[in-house]
């Protein structure tokens, strides 16, 4: 099991048989505010996005090495994996990223969905093909459900 130590700008190791911290997997000098995570089980990739900067990070899952750096959104709460698609989502201040994974080791932009002020929260739903955003109240508009088709 994996989690953010956004202390020490870090993704720590857990066992969960014995309850305790293995490992722990500092992020790259300049990284910080690590705030979502997500996983690609099946390619041994784990995501890590950073508020400073905004930051879409890829670690080996098994060493903890850095494979992939990109740009991202600032400000995020929430990133999703899409398996089927090879996207990552990535909710953050005023856009949604997404990123395509062109192989294991390398990821690209794929697009900056607009989204609103404060929208940090999402969720993926594979079996609809669709993404959904929280939008807060803000500025006199009321809170909203945004919803995102999935384009192939």
């Amino acid at each position: 099991m994996f989690c953010n130590i956004t202390g020490q700008s870090a993704v720590g190791v857990l066992d969960r048989n014995k309850s305790a911290l293995t490992v722990t997997w500092p992020l790259p000098a300049g990284d910080k505010v690590n705030v979502a995570m997500a996983f690609d089980e099946a390619n041994h990739r784990l995501f890590v996005v950073t508020r400073n900067p905004g930051k879409l990070i890829v670690l080996d899952s098994d060493t903890g090495k850095v494979v992939a750096s990109v740009a991202a959104v600032g400000m995020v709460d929430d990133m999703a994996y899409d398996a089927k698609h090879k996207r990552i989502y990535v909710a953050g201040d005023q856009f949604v990223d997404v990123f395509d994974q062109k192989d294991v080791d390398h990821y690209a932009l794929l697009g900056r969905i607009p989204g609103s002020f404060r929208a940090k929260t999402g969720i993926l739903v594979p079996e609809l093909n669709r993404y959904y955003l929280a939008v807060p109240h803000h500025a006199g508009k009321e809170a909203e459900v945004r919803v995102y088709d999935i384009q192939p």
